[in-house]
């Protein structure tokens, strides 16, 4: 084995040794001290501690052992590594489902992100941490490509108790969606009552995305609409994305009347 992978296989397969250099990056420790740290017994802490010497990235000063700039730089650059796979394991069950093309920044944004999931002990949980969020914004702008209860409903909860407006863009399908439901039409239509800004888009949009004050909410959705999650992002980087995203297709809608979800009308922009 080639000789850098066989010392990143010896560090990686044991959590101990990964700990060990953690606790010395923090501040220089007895050996006793890391024994206490990790709960081992006195003969794994001093083979542990050997191992790490023969690599240079520990050394013992007196009854002190101290990471080394070698071992600071192992440590650091596997904790980026692990940064990393992490990013990879929390998206592999949707990477299918998000359209990355259309991603201007680094996935590892969504790494970092809150992750709730939809599955089959709990659907709602999407929806229901998404309603928890953004009952209490003080700006909202929703970019809708699918059909949710649970949006309008929350936003026309807000706007009747007279919180901060939201602006919405719903794609044609949303619109044709909500006006055939009851009780869809009808929250669309008090929320236009308390604020009009809600628009069409006459075509589809490849995002499901909620500006929920300086956060984003990124839904993904699978070929029939389902939600399988959502990623609370707040990075400077997505948000932009997803403020001009927004304003690119406000900017080709058109604004909507009440009248508009009304059963059997014709749709009718202001």
């Amino acid at each position: 084995m080639d000789k850098p992978l066989a010392d990143a296989e010896f560090l990686i397969r044991s959590e101990n040794r990964v700990r060990v250099l953690g606790l010395l990056l923090e501040s220089p420790r007895e050996r006793r001290d890391i024994q206490d740290c990790l709960d081992i017994t006195c003969v794994t802490t001093g083979r542990l501690l050997g191992d790490l010497e023969d690599r240079k990235w520990v050394e013992r000063r007196g009854h002190e052992y101290h990471i080394t700039p070698l071992g600071r730089i192992v440590f650091e650059d596997l904790d980026m590594f692990l940064d990393t796979v992490g990013t990879a394991r929390q998206l592999r069950d949707f990477i299918s489902h998000l359209p990355t093309g259309n991603f201007p920044f680094d996935l590892r944004c969504l790494g970092e992100a809150e992750l709730v999931r939809g599955d089959r002990s709990d659907t709602d949980a999407p929806t229901r941490r998404m309603s928890d969020l953004i009952g209490d914004a003080d700006s909202l702008r929703i970019l809708a490509s699918i059909v949710m209860e649970a949006g309008p409903r929350t936003t026309v909860e807000r706007a009747e108790a007279g919180a901060a407006p939201a602006e919405a863009v719903l794609s044609s399908g949303v619109v044709e969606a909500a006006r055939d439901d009851h009780r869809l039409a009808g929250y669309f239509q008090r929320w236009i009552e308390a604020d009009d800004r809600v628009y069409r888009y006459d075509g589809e949009i490849p995002h499901a995305i909620i500006l929920n004050d300086e956060s984003v909410l990124y839904f993904v959705v699978d070929d029939r609409g389902n939600i399988l999650g959502m990623f609370v992002i707040e990075d400077k980087t997505v948000f932009a994305w997803a403020e001009e995203m927004f304003e690119q297709y406000k900017g080709e809608a058109e604004r909507l009347a009440a009248e508009t979800f009304t059963p059997d009308n014709s749709e009718h922009p202001v």
